[in-house]
Protein backbone atom coordinates (compact mmCIF):
# COMPACT_ATOMS: atom_id res chain seq x y z
CA UNK A 1 0.00 0.00 0.00
CA UNK A 2 1.38 3.30 -1.06
CA UNK A 3 2.64 5.76 1.98
CA UNK A 4 0.16 8.99 1.80
CA UNK A 5 1.87 12.51 2.09
CA UNK A 6 1.10 12.06 6.06
CA UNK A 7 2.90 9.78 6.53
CA UNK A 8 5.69 10.32 5.23
CA UNK A 9 5.47 13.62 6.51
CA UNK A 10 4.87 12.77 9.77
CA UNK A 11 8.30 10.86 10.19
CA UNK A 12 10.00 13.76 8.96
CA UNK A 13 12.33 14.82 11.99
CA UNK A 14 12.60 18.88 11.70
CA UNK A 15 15.92 18.97 13.97
CA UNK A 16 17.80 16.36 11.60
CA UNK A 17 18.50 19.10 8.57
CA UNK A 18 21.26 21.57 8.91
CA UNK A 19 23.26 20.49 12.34
CA UNK A 20 25.37 17.47 11.09
CA UNK A 21 23.28 15.07 13.68
CA UNK A 22 22.21 11.64 12.73
CA UNK A 23 18.36 11.31 11.62
CA UNK A 24 15.85 9.78 14.21
CA UNK A 25 15.44 6.57 11.58
CA UNK A 26 19.51 5.81 11.53
CA UNK A 27 19.21 5.46 15.51
CA UNK A 28 15.90 3.49 15.78
CA UNK A 29 17.76 1.00 13.62
CA UNK A 30 20.34 0.90 15.82
CA UNK A 31 18.71 0.70 19.11
CA UNK A 32 18.25 3.91 19.73
CA UNK A 33 15.95 5.93 22.95
CA UNK A 34 12.29 6.50 22.47
CA UNK A 35 12.25 10.64 21.77
CA UNK A 36 9.55 10.61 24.53
CA UNK A 37 11.84 9.30 27.04
CA UNK A 38 15.25 10.73 28.59
CA UNK A 39 18.50 9.45 27.21
CA UNK A 40 19.53 7.03 29.99
CA UNK A 41 22.92 4.60 30.60
CA UNK A 42 25.63 5.59 28.63
CA UNK A 43 23.77 8.03 26.44
CA UNK A 44 23.41 10.14 29.28
CA UNK A 45 26.73 9.49 30.06
CA UNK A 46 28.06 10.91 27.10
CA UNK A 47 25.31 13.63 26.95
CA UNK A 48 26.70 14.98 30.38
CA UNK A 49 30.39 14.61 29.48
CA UNK A 50 30.32 16.17 26.52
CA UNK A 51 28.66 19.42 27.76
CA UNK A 52 30.77 19.24 30.87
CA UNK A 53 33.74 19.39 28.40
CA UNK A 54 31.98 22.53 26.21
CA UNK A 55 31.72 24.74 29.02
CA UNK A 56 34.96 24.24 30.38
CA UNK A 57 36.84 24.02 26.98
CA UNK A 58 34.82 27.63 25.37
CA UNK A 59 35.58 29.49 29.13
CA UNK A 60 39.24 28.34 29.50
CA UNK A 61 40.57 30.84 27.13
CA UNK A 62 38.86 33.40 28.87
CA UNK A 63 40.66 32.38 32.25
CA UNK A 64 44.21 31.84 30.20
CA UNK A 65 44.21 35.59 28.60
CA UNK A 66 43.18 36.79 32.32
CA UNK A 67 46.17 35.02 33.58
CA UNK A 68 48.11 36.00 31.21
CA UNK A 69 47.09 39.76 31.28
CA UNK A 70 50.61 40.91 33.21
CA UNK A 71 52.92 38.77 30.73
CA UNK A 72 50.99 39.94 28.02
CA UNK A 73 50.76 43.92 27.99
CA UNK A 74 53.58 44.39 30.83
CA UNK A 75 54.14 48.09 31.30
CA UNK A 76 53.04 48.95 28.29
CA UNK A 77 49.20 49.28 29.15
CA UNK A 78 47.50 48.89 32.32
CA UNK A 79 45.70 45.31 32.71
CA UNK A 80 42.16 46.78 32.25
CA UNK A 81 42.92 46.99 28.56
CA UNK A 82 42.88 43.46 28.31
CA UNK A 83 39.79 43.15 30.13
CA UNK A 84 38.03 45.89 27.79
CA UNK A 85 39.73 44.36 25.15
CA UNK A 86 37.85 41.04 25.56
CA UNK A 87 34.61 42.91 27.07
CA UNK A 88 33.69 44.71 24.22
CA UNK A 89 33.16 41.88 21.45
CA UNK A 90 31.14 40.31 24.06
CA UNK A 91 28.77 42.46 24.35
CA UNK A 92 28.72 42.96 20.86
CA UNK A 93 28.27 39.40 19.96
CA UNK A 94 25.38 38.77 22.96
CA UNK A 95 23.62 41.33 21.09
CA UNK A 96 23.76 41.00 17.67
CA UNK A 97 23.89 37.24 17.43
CA UNK A 98 20.37 36.49 18.85
CA UNK A 99 18.97 39.57 17.83
CA UNK A 100 19.92 41.83 14.46
CA UNK A 101 18.39 40.05 11.15
CA UNK A 102 20.72 39.42 8.26
CA UNK A 103 19.78 42.17 5.54
CA UNK A 104 19.56 40.12 1.91
CA UNK A 105 22.62 40.15 0.05
CA UNK A 106 22.88 41.79 -3.22
CA UNK A 107 22.90 39.68 -6.71
CA UNK A 108 26.05 41.38 -7.55
CA UNK A 109 27.93 39.96 -4.35
CA UNK A 110 26.02 36.44 -4.99
CA UNK A 111 28.06 35.91 -7.89
CA UNK A 112 31.11 35.25 -4.88
CA UNK A 113 31.30 32.01 -3.90
CA UNK A 114 31.97 32.41 -0.57
CA UNK A 115 29.03 34.78 -0.04
CA UNK A 116 26.51 31.63 -1.41
CA UNK A 117 28.43 29.29 0.95
CA UNK A 118 28.30 31.33 4.25
CA UNK A 119 25.09 33.01 3.41
CA UNK A 120 22.82 30.40 1.17
CA UNK A 121 20.01 32.17 -0.83
CA UNK A 122 16.55 32.31 0.81
CA UNK A 123 13.77 30.29 -0.17
CA UNK A 124 10.58 31.96 -0.73
CA UNK A 125 8.44 31.52 2.59
CA UNK A 126 5.27 30.40 0.51
CA UNK A 127 7.79 27.36 -0.95
CA UNK A 128 9.31 26.40 2.27
CA UNK A 129 6.76 23.51 2.88
CA UNK A 130 6.52 22.87 -0.88
CA UNK A 131 10.12 21.08 -1.84
CA UNK A 132 10.03 17.45 -0.89
CA UNK A 133 12.98 15.41 -2.26
CA UNK A 134 10.94 12.25 -4.37
CA UNK A 135 10.85 9.08 -2.32
CA UNK A 136 11.99 11.01 0.71
CA UNK A 137 10.97 13.63 3.75
CA UNK A 138 11.13 17.72 2.67
CA UNK A 139 14.13 19.41 3.86
CA UNK A 140 13.69 22.18 6.74
CA UNK A 141 15.84 24.87 7.41
CA UNK A 142 16.99 24.84 11.10
CA UNK A 143 16.87 27.62 13.46
CA UNK A 144 20.37 27.42 14.35
CA UNK A 145 23.78 25.82 12.41
CA UNK A 146 25.56 24.44 14.76
CA UNK A 147 28.50 23.08 12.79
CA UNK A 148 29.19 26.74 11.11
CA UNK A 149 28.45 28.17 14.40
CA UNK A 150 31.24 25.75 16.01
CA UNK A 151 33.29 26.02 12.73
CA UNK A 152 33.40 30.27 13.19
CA UNK A 153 34.37 29.77 16.63
CA UNK A 154 37.56 27.17 16.44
CA UNK A 155 38.81 29.55 13.19
CA UNK A 156 38.46 32.96 15.84
CA UNK A 157 40.01 30.75 18.70
CA UNK A 158 42.99 30.32 16.61
CA UNK A 159 43.63 33.10 15.27
CA UNK A 160 42.93 35.30 18.19
CA UNK A 161 45.25 33.28 20.48
CA UNK A 162 47.81 33.13 18.27
CA UNK A 163 47.54 36.68 17.46
CA UNK A 164 48.16 37.09 21.32
CA UNK A 165 50.77 34.65 21.94
CA UNK A 166 52.95 35.58 18.30
CA UNK A 167 53.01 39.11 18.43
CA UNK A 168 54.71 41.50 19.90
CA UNK A 169 52.39 44.48 18.76
CA UNK A 170 50.19 45.87 21.56
CA UNK A 171 47.21 46.69 18.97
CA UNK A 172 47.51 43.22 17.45
CA UNK A 173 47.50 42.02 20.35
CA UNK A 174 44.49 43.57 21.63
CA UNK A 175 42.69 42.38 18.32
CA UNK A 176 43.86 39.02 19.07
CA UNK A 177 42.12 39.23 22.36
CA UNK A 178 38.80 40.47 20.72
CA UNK A 179 38.86 37.79 18.37
CA UNK A 180 39.19 35.18 21.46
CA UNK A 181 36.58 36.95 22.68
CA UNK A 182 33.94 36.56 20.05
CA UNK A 183 34.81 32.84 19.62
CA UNK A 184 34.54 32.14 23.44
CA UNK A 185 30.95 34.46 23.66
CA UNK A 186 29.68 33.05 20.56
CA UNK A 187 30.22 29.16 21.19
CA UNK A 188 29.05 30.09 25.08
CA UNK A 189 25.57 31.12 23.43
CA UNK A 190 25.58 28.53 21.15
CA UNK A 191 26.13 25.67 23.67
CA UNK A 192 23.25 26.69 26.15
CA UNK A 193 21.41 26.72 23.00
CA UNK A 194 22.64 23.48 21.97
CA UNK A 195 21.48 22.33 25.21
CA UNK A 196 17.74 23.23 24.97
CA UNK A 197 17.54 20.52 22.53
CA UNK A 198 17.57 17.67 24.92
CA UNK A 199 14.34 19.20 27.48
CA UNK A 200 14.34 15.76 29.17
CA UNK A 201 18.23 15.74 30.05
CA UNK A 202 18.48 19.59 31.37
CA UNK A 203 20.52 18.38 34.43
CA UNK A 204 23.13 16.81 32.06
CA UNK A 205 23.09 19.49 29.31
CA UNK A 206 22.59 22.31 31.18
CA UNK A 207 23.16 21.72 34.34
CA UNK A 208 26.73 19.93 33.88
CA UNK A 209 27.18 23.23 30.35
CA UNK A 210 26.83 25.49 33.76
CA UNK A 211 29.13 23.34 35.92
CA UNK A 212 31.87 23.00 33.32
CA UNK A 213 31.97 26.75 32.71
CA UNK A 214 32.58 27.18 36.91
CA UNK A 215 35.10 24.75 36.69
CA UNK A 216 37.21 26.74 33.41
CA UNK A 217 38.40 29.46 35.62
CA UNK A 218 40.03 27.11 37.85
CA UNK A 219 41.52 24.78 35.51
CA UNK A 220 42.63 27.27 32.87
CA UNK A 221 44.42 29.53 35.76
CA UNK A 222 46.14 26.79 37.19
CA UNK A 223 47.31 25.49 33.66
CA UNK A 224 48.77 28.26 33.05
CA UNK A 225 50.63 28.95 36.25
CA UNK A 226 51.45 25.18 36.39
CA UNK A 227 53.03 25.39 32.51
CA UNK A 228 55.19 28.77 32.82
CA UNK A 229 56.48 27.61 35.97
CA UNK A 230 57.58 23.88 34.44
CA UNK A 231 59.26 26.53 31.74
CA UNK A 232 57.05 26.55 28.85
CA UNK A 233 56.62 30.26 27.63
CA UNK A 234 53.68 32.37 28.00
CA UNK A 235 53.53 32.57 24.15
CA UNK A 236 53.64 28.71 24.18
CA UNK A 237 50.76 27.96 26.93
CA UNK A 238 48.36 30.61 25.08
CA UNK A 239 49.30 29.04 21.34
CA UNK A 240 48.57 25.39 22.65
CA UNK A 241 44.84 27.12 23.94
CA UNK A 242 44.32 27.94 20.75
CA UNK A 243 43.86 24.06 19.60
CA UNK A 244 41.39 23.49 22.50
CA UNK A 245 38.22 24.09 20.21
CA UNK A 246 39.55 20.85 18.02
CA UNK A 247 39.12 18.45 21.28
CA UNK A 248 35.11 20.81 20.74
CA UNK A 249 35.01 19.66 17.14
CA UNK A 250 35.68 16.35 17.61
CA UNK A 251 33.47 15.77 20.45
CA UNK A 252 30.79 17.20 18.60
CA UNK A 253 31.18 15.16 15.78
CA UNK A 254 31.72 11.59 17.33
CA UNK A 255 30.79 11.21 21.03
CA UNK A 256 27.48 13.55 21.67
CA UNK A 257 24.24 12.09 21.17
CA UNK A 258 22.18 12.45 18.72
CA UNK A 259 19.30 15.39 19.16
CA UNK A 260 16.11 13.91 20.33
CA UNK A 261 13.58 13.90 17.53
CA UNK A 262 11.13 16.87 17.48
CA UNK A 263 7.22 16.20 17.23
CA UNK A 264 6.08 18.04 14.06
CA UNK A 265 2.85 19.70 13.10
CA UNK A 266 1.76 16.83 10.14
CA UNK A 267 0.52 19.38 7.54
CA UNK A 268 -1.72 18.93 4.39
CA UNK A 269 -0.25 19.29 0.98
CA UNK A 270 -0.05 22.98 0.41
CA UNK A 271 -0.83 24.13 3.87
CA UNK A 272 1.36 27.49 4.38
CA UNK A 273 4.45 27.28 6.40
CA UNK A 274 5.07 29.65 9.93
CA UNK A 275 8.31 31.88 9.54
CA UNK A 276 10.80 31.04 11.54
CA UNK A 277 12.11 33.40 14.33
CA UNK A 278 15.40 33.68 13.00
CA UNK A 279 13.52 34.83 9.83
CA UNK A 280 11.90 37.37 11.96
CA UNK A 281 12.82 41.01 12.44
CA UNK A 282 14.94 42.69 14.94
CA UNK A 283 11.45 44.39 16.95
CA UNK A 284 9.57 41.12 16.61
CA UNK A 285 12.57 39.58 18.41
CA UNK A 286 13.07 41.98 21.01
CA UNK A 287 9.36 41.52 21.88
CA UNK A 288 10.20 37.64 22.49
CA UNK A 289 12.54 38.60 24.47
CA UNK A 290 10.91 41.12 26.51
CA UNK A 291 8.72 38.59 28.55
CA UNK A 292 11.92 37.14 30.06
CA UNK A 293 13.10 40.87 31.81
CA UNK A 294 11.48 40.51 34.68
CA UNK A 295 11.78 37.17 35.97
CA UNK A 296 15.31 35.96 34.39
CA UNK A 297 17.10 39.02 33.06
CA UNK A 298 16.66 41.19 35.91
CA UNK A 299 17.39 38.63 38.20
CA UNK A 300 20.58 38.15 36.60
CA UNK A 301 21.57 41.17 35.56
CA UNK A 302 21.45 42.87 39.22
CA UNK A 303 23.39 39.95 40.33
CA UNK A 304 26.57 40.21 37.83
CA UNK A 305 26.42 44.34 38.79
CA UNK A 306 26.62 44.00 42.29
CA UNK A 307 29.01 40.82 42.38
CA UNK A 308 31.67 42.30 39.75
CA UNK A 309 31.42 45.63 41.37
CA UNK A 310 32.56 43.74 44.30
CA UNK A 311 34.82 41.53 42.82
CA UNK A 312 36.76 44.26 40.35
CA UNK A 313 36.12 47.49 42.59
CA UNK A 314 35.92 46.61 46.26
CA UNK A 315 38.55 43.33 46.99
CA UNK A 316 41.59 44.92 44.95
CA UNK A 317 41.46 47.25 48.36
CA UNK A 318 40.98 45.01 51.07
CA UNK A 319 44.84 44.00 51.84
CA UNK A 320 45.95 43.37 55.39
CA UNK A 321 49.66 43.87 56.72
CA UNK A 322 52.51 41.27 56.74
CA UNK A 323 53.19 39.04 58.13
CA UNK A 324 50.45 38.13 60.46
CA UNK A 325 50.87 38.10 64.21
CA UNK A 326 48.37 36.65 66.94
CA UNK A 327 47.57 40.57 67.92
CA UNK A 328 44.70 41.05 65.83
CA UNK A 329 44.01 37.71 63.63
CA UNK A 330 43.36 34.09 64.25
CA UNK A 331 45.74 31.18 62.96
CA UNK A 332 48.71 33.52 61.73
CA UNK A 333 50.49 31.06 60.60
CA UNK A 334 48.38 29.40 58.28
CA UNK A 335 47.47 33.39 57.35
CA UNK A 336 50.94 33.79 56.39
CA UNK A 337 51.51 30.70 54.39
CA UNK A 338 48.30 31.88 52.55
CA UNK A 339 49.20 35.20 52.24
CA UNK A 340 53.38 35.12 51.99
CA UNK A 341 53.77 38.41 49.94
CA UNK A 342 51.30 41.87 49.58
CA UNK A 343 50.76 40.73 45.23
CA UNK A 344 49.69 37.12 47.16
CA UNK A 345 45.91 38.42 48.37
CA UNK A 346 43.96 39.69 45.40
CA UNK A 347 44.83 36.05 43.84
CA UNK A 348 43.94 34.26 46.55
CA UNK A 349 40.31 36.15 46.24
CA UNK A 350 39.93 35.57 42.73
CA UNK A 351 40.83 31.67 42.92
CA UNK A 352 38.39 31.26 46.34
CA UNK A 353 35.97 32.72 44.25
CA UNK A 354 36.17 31.08 41.27
CA UNK A 355 36.23 27.85 43.20
CA UNK A 356 32.87 28.97 45.02
CA UNK A 357 31.35 29.80 41.47
CA UNK A 358 32.24 26.29 40.38
CA UNK A 359 30.36 24.90 43.73
CA UNK A 360 27.50 27.40 42.99
CA UNK A 361 26.99 26.07 39.39
CA UNK A 362 27.12 22.73 40.47
CA UNK A 363 23.97 22.75 42.46
CA UNK A 364 21.83 22.97 39.70
CA UNK A 365 22.78 19.02 38.97
CA UNK A 366 21.58 18.04 42.44
CA UNK A 367 19.07 20.52 43.73
CA UNK A 368 17.36 23.37 42.01
CA UNK A 369 15.81 26.83 44.05
CA UNK A 370 12.16 26.55 44.68
CA UNK A 371 9.59 28.52 42.03
CA UNK A 372 10.74 27.03 38.86
CA UNK A 373 7.33 25.41 37.80
CA UNK A 374 6.11 28.75 38.71
CA UNK A 375 7.88 30.79 37.04
CA UNK A 376 8.27 32.35 40.74
CA UNK A 377 11.75 34.76 40.56
CA UNK A 378 11.51 35.36 44.23
CA UNK A 379 14.39 32.89 45.33
CA UNK A 380 16.37 33.83 42.84
CA UNK A 381 15.92 37.93 44.18
CA UNK A 382 16.72 36.53 47.83
CA UNK A 383 20.15 35.52 46.45
CA UNK A 384 20.65 38.67 44.71
CA UNK A 385 19.64 40.51 48.21
CA UNK A 386 22.45 38.56 50.11
CA UNK A 387 24.84 39.32 47.59
CA UNK A 388 24.21 43.31 48.20
CA UNK A 389 24.72 42.61 51.30
CA UNK A 390 27.75 41.14 50.91
CA UNK A 391 29.08 43.68 48.55
CA UNK A 392 28.07 46.40 51.49
CA UNK A 393 29.82 44.50 54.20
CA UNK A 394 33.01 44.25 51.98
CA UNK A 395 32.78 47.92 51.34
CA UNK A 396 32.63 48.76 55.10
CA UNK A 397 35.84 46.58 55.93
CA UNK A 398 37.87 48.80 53.06
CA UNK A 399 36.77 51.88 54.86
CA UNK A 400 37.60 50.72 57.73
CA UNK A 401 41.12 50.31 57.05
CA UNK A 402 43.38 53.17 58.35
CA UNK A 403 46.49 53.99 59.56
CA UNK A 404 49.61 51.35 60.04
CA UNK A 405 48.11 48.31 61.46
CA UNK A 406 45.00 46.51 61.55
CA UNK A 407 43.86 47.60 64.83
CA UNK A 408 40.55 49.42 63.05
CA UNK A 409 39.74 47.28 60.69
CA UNK A 410 35.86 45.88 61.44
CA UNK A 411 36.52 42.12 61.02
CA UNK A 412 39.39 39.92 59.80
CA UNK A 413 40.77 37.86 56.48
CA UNK A 414 39.07 34.75 57.76
CA UNK A 415 35.54 36.50 57.33
CA UNK A 416 36.84 38.00 53.99
CA UNK A 417 37.43 34.69 52.71
CA UNK A 418 34.08 33.47 54.31
CA UNK A 419 32.34 35.93 52.20
CA UNK A 420 33.78 35.50 49.14
CA UNK A 421 32.85 31.81 49.40
CA UNK A 422 28.94 32.95 49.64
CA UNK A 423 29.40 35.36 46.70
CA UNK A 424 30.41 33.11 44.24
CA UNK A 425 28.24 30.11 46.05
CA UNK A 426 25.22 32.93 45.23
CA UNK A 427 25.91 33.88 41.78
CA UNK A 428 26.83 30.47 40.56
CA UNK A 429 23.55 29.26 41.83
CA UNK A 430 21.36 31.99 40.59
CA UNK A 431 23.31 31.32 36.70
CA UNK A 432 22.71 28.23 36.77
CA UNK A 433 19.26 28.07 38.18
CA UNK A 434 17.91 30.52 35.32
CA UNK A 435 19.39 28.44 32.43
CA UNK A 436 17.99 25.38 33.86
CA UNK A 437 14.75 27.56 34.23
CA UNK A 438 14.45 28.22 30.21
CA UNK A 439 15.60 24.66 29.32
CA UNK A 440 13.55 22.82 31.76
CA UNK A 441 10.11 24.54 32.89
CA UNK A 442 7.36 26.16 31.00
CA UNK A 443 8.18 29.29 29.50
CA UNK A 444 6.19 32.69 30.42
CA UNK A 445 3.13 32.92 28.36
CA UNK A 446 3.74 36.24 26.85
CA UNK A 447 6.63 34.66 24.79
CA UNK A 448 4.35 32.53 23.27
CA UNK A 449 1.63 35.76 22.17
CA UNK A 450 4.24 37.93 20.86
CA UNK A 451 5.23 35.02 18.48
CA UNK A 452 2.08 34.81 17.48
CA UNK A 453 1.86 38.52 16.77
CA UNK A 454 4.88 38.73 15.05
CA UNK A 455 4.40 35.59 12.78
CA UNK A 456 0.85 37.21 12.09
CA UNK A 457 2.78 40.43 10.73
CA UNK A 458 5.38 38.20 8.79
CA UNK A 459 2.35 36.80 7.61
CA UNK A 460 1.05 39.79 6.19
CA UNK A 461 3.63 40.95 4.48
CA UNK A 462 4.76 37.64 2.83
CA UNK A 463 0.64 37.79 1.58
CA UNK A 464 1.66 41.15 -0.18
CA UNK A 465 4.82 39.67 -1.76
CA UNK A 466 3.24 37.09 -3.39
CA UNK A 467 0.30 39.33 -5.11
CA UNK A 468 3.51 41.44 -6.62
CA UNK A 469 5.01 38.14 -7.24
CA UNK A 470 2.21 36.88 -9.32
CA UNK A 471 1.92 39.98 -10.98
CA UNK A 472 5.21 40.12 -12.52
CA UNK A 473 6.23 43.09 -9.89
CA UNK A 474 8.64 41.55 -7.95
CA UNK A 475 11.48 43.12 -8.85
CA UNK A 476 9.88 46.28 -7.79
CA UNK A 477 8.67 45.40 -4.86
CA UNK A 478 11.49 46.76 -2.60
CA UNK A 479 12.82 46.56 1.38
CA UNK A 480 11.09 50.06 1.75
CA UNK A 481 7.83 48.93 0.71
CA UNK A 482 7.70 45.73 3.13
CA UNK A 483 8.79 47.43 5.73
CA UNK A 484 6.03 50.27 5.43
CA UNK A 485 3.66 47.79 5.39
CA UNK A 486 4.46 45.61 8.74
CA UNK A 487 4.10 48.82 10.07
CA UNK A 488 0.83 49.42 9.01
CA UNK A 489 -0.16 45.99 10.02
CA UNK A 490 1.03 46.64 13.17
CA UNK A 491 -0.60 49.61 13.64
CA UNK A 492 -3.82 48.07 12.39
CA UNK A 493 -3.13 45.59 15.50
CA UNK A 494 -2.81 47.89 17.95
CA UNK A 495 -5.94 49.60 16.69
CA UNK A 496 -8.11 46.64 16.90
CA UNK A 497 -6.40 45.66 20.25
CA UNK A 498 -7.78 48.94 21.94
CA UNK A 499 -10.61 48.18 21.00
CA UNK A 500 -11.02 45.33 22.60
CA UNK A 501 -11.37 42.83 19.67
CA UNK A 502 -10.00 39.25 20.22
CA UNK A 503 -9.80 38.51 16.55
CA UNK A 504 -8.09 40.03 13.45
CA UNK A 505 -8.81 39.26 9.80
CA UNK A 506 -5.00 39.97 8.18
CA UNK A 507 -7.03 40.30 4.42
CA UNK A 508 -10.67 39.39 3.75
CA UNK A 509 -9.91 36.90 1.06
CA UNK A 510 -9.57 33.14 1.90
CA UNK A 511 -7.95 32.38 -1.74
CA UNK A 512 -4.59 32.87 -0.45
CA UNK A 513 -4.72 30.60 2.47
CA UNK A 514 -4.69 33.39 4.78
CA UNK A 515 -6.44 32.22 8.72
CA UNK A 516 -7.89 34.72 11.03
CA UNK A 517 -5.62 35.46 13.90
CA UNK A 518 -6.01 35.36 17.84
CA UNK A 519 -4.66 38.08 19.20
CA UNK A 520 -5.48 39.86 22.91
CA UNK A 521 -3.52 41.96 25.53
CA UNK A 522 -4.93 40.30 28.08
CA UNK A 523 -6.52 36.75 26.67
CA UNK A 524 -9.40 35.09 28.31
CA UNK A 525 -9.38 31.70 29.35
CA UNK A 526 -10.96 30.28 26.49
CA UNK A 527 -8.39 31.88 24.45
CA UNK A 528 -5.48 31.06 25.85
CA UNK A 529 -6.52 27.60 25.55
CA UNK A 530 -7.14 28.50 22.20
CA UNK A 531 -3.36 29.43 21.44
CA UNK A 532 -1.95 26.43 23.64
CA UNK A 533 -3.75 23.92 20.86
CA UNK A 534 -2.55 25.56 17.62
CA UNK A 535 0.84 25.38 19.66
CA UNK A 536 3.45 23.46 17.87
CA UNK A 537 6.01 21.33 19.53
CA UNK A 538 8.99 22.59 17.39
CA UNK A 539 8.18 26.24 18.15
CA UNK A 540 8.31 25.62 21.28
CA UNK A 541 12.17 24.21 20.94
CA UNK A 542 12.68 26.98 18.25
CA UNK A 543 11.65 29.13 21.83
CA UNK A 544 14.14 27.82 24.10
CA UNK A 545 16.88 28.07 21.98
CA UNK A 546 16.13 31.90 21.06
CA UNK A 547 15.27 32.96 24.51
CA UNK A 548 18.16 31.78 26.35
CA UNK A 549 20.63 32.99 23.57
CA UNK A 550 19.08 36.47 24.85
CA UNK A 551 19.67 36.62 28.36
CA UNK A 552 23.18 36.91 27.72
CA UNK A 553 22.67 39.97 26.67
CA UNK A 554 21.79 41.04 29.69
CA UNK A 555 24.34 39.78 31.94
CA UNK A 556 27.09 41.02 29.65
CA UNK A 557 25.64 44.29 29.58
CA UNK A 558 25.52 44.24 33.55
CA UNK A 559 29.46 42.89 33.66
CA UNK A 560 30.43 45.78 31.46
CA UNK A 561 28.81 48.20 33.28
CA UNK A 562 30.33 46.82 36.65
CA UNK A 563 33.79 47.13 35.05
CA UNK A 564 33.09 51.04 34.72
CA UNK A 565 31.84 51.20 38.16
CA UNK A 566 34.68 49.40 39.67
CA UNK A 567 36.55 51.94 38.14
CA UNK A 568 35.68 54.74 40.15
CA UNK A 569 34.89 52.62 43.56
CA UNK A 570 38.41 51.49 43.98
CA UNK A 571 40.58 54.71 43.06
CA UNK A 572 38.15 55.97 45.61
CA UNK A 573 38.34 53.41 48.55
CA UNK A 574 42.16 53.44 47.80
CA UNK A 575 42.72 57.23 48.41
CA UNK A 576 40.40 56.69 51.25
CA UNK A 577 43.13 54.24 52.84
CA UNK A 578 46.27 56.29 51.33
CA UNK A 579 44.57 59.65 52.96
CA UNK A 580 44.42 57.78 56.48
CA UNK A 581 48.50 56.58 55.98
CA UNK A 582 47.67 53.40 54.60
CA UNK A 583 48.94 52.84 51.42
CA UNK A 584 48.52 49.01 51.01
CA UNK A 585 45.87 49.39 47.48
CA UNK A 586 48.65 51.23 45.69
CA UNK A 587 49.37 49.06 42.15
CA UNK A 588 47.93 45.76 43.72
CA UNK A 589 45.12 45.13 41.96
CA UNK A 590 44.58 42.72 39.43
CA UNK A 591 41.93 41.56 36.79
CA UNK A 592 38.57 39.81 37.52
CA UNK A 593 35.82 38.40 35.05
CA UNK A 594 32.41 36.80 35.14
CA UNK A 595 32.08 33.66 36.83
Amino acid sequence: MAKSYEDVDARRDYDDIGNGRPSSGERAEHGGQDPSEPLMGMEAVRLGSSFFVFGMLIAMQFSVVVAAAGDLVGDRAPKSAVLTAYTLPSVTVRLLVPFATVPAIKPLLRRIPLVNLLVPRPVPHARRASTTMPGGPEKEEAEVNYPWRIAVCSICSFLGLNLLAWTDNLFVRLVGIALASCSSNLGDLSFYQMATRYPLNTVQSVGLYTSGGGAAGLVGALTYTILTQLGASPSAVISGTGFVPLIIVLLYNFWLPPFPPIEKEVKKPGQRKEAMIKDLGTKAKLGLAKPMLKGYMFPLCALFLIELTNVQGVLATVIFYIPFTGSYFAYPTVLNDLFPAKRSFYPVYQTLYQLAAFMGRSTATLARLPGGKRQDARSLWVLVGIEGLILAVQARESMSMKGADDSTVWYGPWTVLFLILAMGMCGGALLANVYYRIGRHPLPEGVFRALTKARAIKRAATQEYEILEGEDFENNYDDEERDAHEEEEELDMEEELARGRRSLNIHPSTEFGVRPVRLARNPSLASIKSIREERRAEDESALREFVISSIGAADTLAILLASLIAMVVEPKLCNQQIASGRTLCVASSGGAGPH
